[in-house]
């Protein structure tokens, strides 16, 4: 059964968190922020996959909003502004050899004008490209919002591309205004958010993500005689 809140960590694991994000080796998987895959690329046994993280119409690429710490600002109340919340893209760039389960893992974080973070438990209201049809159940080519639980979208079915070439699949294509203004913290406030994109082969997710179950799918049930 789905948690009715979102198991938000203390504000100094969040904080570590994204401290860590930034100062992980390539190795592992951390943030890119612009379609150029700017400075860090994921790589585990035959994949690189990365976010492209975009603005709609936006003159600047992602890196001119790029904070030092590697997150995103964006702005929440002027809708002419490049980087404007409703303008956010991100697709998920994969290749290899071989099947993969990718996912993407999304950080938010709000500050008030004095920099102070200010807790919020909502996940953000975001429309997705191919939303998992949970009256279907099982595997889909489409993404399972498990965010009440690890903050992260999977792609709920294997994933197979060519290791020449990256293929991109749409994830986030804009965000529910009307929900999003009423989450809005008072005051003056600014928006921070990561995203992670994360490949690993299909049969060691419990190993890399720390999971027994594909979210998606039920848990299994152990019976006794």
């Amino acid at each position: 059964m789905k948690k009715s809140i979102i198991r938000k960590p203390p504000t100094a694991v969040l904080i570590a968190i994204i401290a860590v994000v930034v100062a992980v080796s390539s190795a592992v998987a951390w943030l890119v922020v612009t379609p150029a895959v700017l400075n860090r690329i994921y790589s585990l046994s035959n994949y690189d996959a990365y976010a492209n993280v975009y603005f709609v119409g936006a003159t600047h690429g992602s890196e001119y909003f790029k904070n030092t710490d590697g997150t995103l600002n964006i702005d929440v109340a002027t809708p002419t502004a490049e980087n404007y919340i409703s303008k956010l893209r991100v697709d998920a760039n994969f290749k290899g050899r071989g099947s993969a389960y990718v996912r993407l893992k999304v950080i938010q974080q709000w500050q008030d004008s004095s920099n102070m973070i200010l807790q919020s438990n909502n996940v953000l209201p975001y429309t997705i490209a191919t939303p998992y049809n949970l009256n279907m159940g099982g595997n889909q080519s489409a993404w399972f919002d498990n965010r009440m639980d690890d903050y992260c979208f999977y792609y709920a079915t294997k994933l197979t591309a060519s290791n020449a070439s990256y293929s991109s699949i749409p994830i986030i294509t804009g965000i529910d205004i009307n929900q999003f203004k009423a989450m809005i913290p008072t005051g003056t406030v600014t928006l921070k958010i990561a995203f992670t994109l994360e490949a690993v082969q299909i049969n060691r997710y419990p190993q890399f993500w720390g999971i027994d179950t594909l979210p998606w799918l039920p848990a299994a049930v152990t019976t006794t005689a």
